[in-house]
């Protein structure tokens, strides 16, 4: 077909350990980020983990989160949620607490092993007289 790439079976090799499985793809780089994103060590493992995590900071800190009605956060804010998400991930923080924008933001690792995000908004009024 036109403008289809022509794929081939060859040995691609994980960036973090070096193991080397069989892939079907078009060159030799495509070979290797395909073994790394399929290899089980835990470095590619922790790589793929930081990926979804990008992923979830910049939905629910950006358009994301200002369509369930929060303020969306700037970039400088959002890059400090996902430091210390990645941080805590890696085993380098136990769990975050911060207020930012418009709402207070919860990070922690559950019982079960997972990322726990939450990014709450209370909103109240008062008034006195």
């Amino acid at each position: 077909m036109i403008g289809e790439t022509e794929m081939e079976s060859m040995y691609g090799t994980c960036r973090f350990c070096g193991q080397t499985r069989m892939i079907e793809a078009a060159d030799q780089q495509d070979a290797d980020i395909k073994a790394t994103k399929s290899c089980t060590c835990p470095d590619a493992r922790l790589a793929r983990k930081k990926a979804e995590i990008r992923e979830m900071v910049q939905d629910l800190c950006g358009a994301g989160g200002a369509e369930l009605g929060f303020t969306e956060m700037t970039s400088e804010q959002a890059d400090v949620v996902l430091t210390l998400a990645e941080m805590i991930v890696s085993g380098k923080a136990i769990s975050a607490a911060l207020r930012i924008a418009d709402s207070s933001v919860k990070i922690s690792t559950a019982a079960d092993g997972e990322l726990k995000f939450s990014r709450n908004r209370i909103e109240s009024m008062e008034a006195r007289i």
